[in-house]
């Protein structure tokens, strides 16, 4: 069963390295399905038992099962393009993965609206087909920038220490995890290249393993969630900028644990705002409309997605369309090609 749109999850890990980095990616080809409506980002369908779809190093999906794509995929070719006010399509970015016979990513580059080489990486493997280290460069800016970040792993072959470092052997930093008796991450221990403590993450779960509480004090992030006996994630809580009142999120899920209805609370908790969503029959968003407090439709925000697949199933094109004073047009479309071994 898949649970949602494969084809902007496949796009790019690098979206890990556009956070060290500052380049920008576009956030659709990250994360497993993005609405941007007035009552800001939804993720929906975010990983079961996850507070928020953040990425971090002990769950980058370096291999296309990962990545949800089926069949033996060799290489996935793509192509990201808006539509402008008067009717013109123009070219967003590109971009081009690799895989090797055993479903890991090994290359990866993208390509920016003019088509020259924005940013790069290259993954490779331990013998036992553990990520081993991958190297990044940006050519955003006017001089490349280059990483390198490199996993060690512990005797139950987990990750136990991430390091990341620029190519000239400056600005070393190291993220230690510690995982309790159940083999899950309860702290993320950054250091600076003094080997000083710079933040400590902790992570909570409940009886059944999923994320209760992610909490940075340095950065004032805290935020919890509860689950049904599913894992599907059923309310949320963020206490980012005010500590006593938060902002929260409720979700209603289908039989499948596909996130039809969200809704959104003002910091006093009365309702600012809801989305809802229909699906087709591979878990991708179809249609996601935002509604005012008093259930009218808010006609700034009508999104609607069609999607067209290849023998394997895999999205070989994503068109996301709006509709607003009664007129649908098409806002941004994405072409992907696949090859397979």
């Amino acid at each position: 069963m898949r649970s949602y749109n494969r084809l902007p999850a496949i796009l790019s890990i690098l979206f890990v390295l556009m956070l060290i980095s500052g380049c920008t990616w576009n956030n659709s080809k990250t994360k497993k399905k993005e609405t941007q409506g007035q009552s800001g980002t939804a993720w929906v369908n975010p990983r079961k038992g996850k507070i928020w779809d953040r990425v971090n190093v002990f769950e980058i999906p370096l291999t296309a099962q990962e990545y949800q794509l089926l069949g033996p995929i060799k290489s996935v070719r793509y192509a990201e393009y808006k539509t402008h006010k008067d009717g013109t399509i123009t070219l967003i970015d590109s971009g081009y993965l690799v895989y090797d016979t055993q479903g890991h990513l090994v290359d990866q580059i993208m390509f920016d609206s003019s088509r020259k080489t924005a940013c790069t990486a290259t993954y490779s493997y331990n013998d036992q087909n553990r990520a081993l280290e991958y190297n990044y460069t940006s050519y955003r800016q006017s001089k490349p920038f280059s990483e390198k970040v490199t996993f060690q792993y512990d005797s139950l072959g987990r990750i136990s220490e991430e390091t990341t470092v620029e190519s000239n052997g400056a600005n070393k930093k190291t993220k230690k995890f510690v995982y309790d008796n159940n083999g899950r991450v309860i702290q993320e221990i950054n250091f600076d290249e003094n080997e000083k403590i710079q933040y400590t993450t902790v992570i909570k779960y409940d009886s059944r393993g999923n994320e209760t509480e992610y909490r940075n004090d340095n950065a004032g992030m805290r935020m919890t969630a509860t689950y049904d006996e599913k894992g599907n994630k059923i309310e949320a809580y963020n206490y980012m900028i005010d500590s006593t009142r938060p902002l929260k999120e409720t979700m209603i899920n289908d039989a499948n644990g596909w996130c039809v209805e969200t809704d959104f609370y003002e910091r006093d908790g009365s309702l600012k705002a809801k989305t809802k969503r229909t699906y087709d029959k591979y878990g991708n968003v179809l249609t996601c409309i935002d509604y005012h407090p008093d259930g009218t439709i808010d006609e700034n925000y009508i999104g609607s997605h069609e999607y067209e697949y290849d023998q394997y199933g895999n999205t070989t094109k994503q068109k996301n369309l709006f509709t607003k004073n009664g007129k649908r047009k098409l806002k941004t479309m994405t072409i992907s090609t696949f090859e397979y071994y």
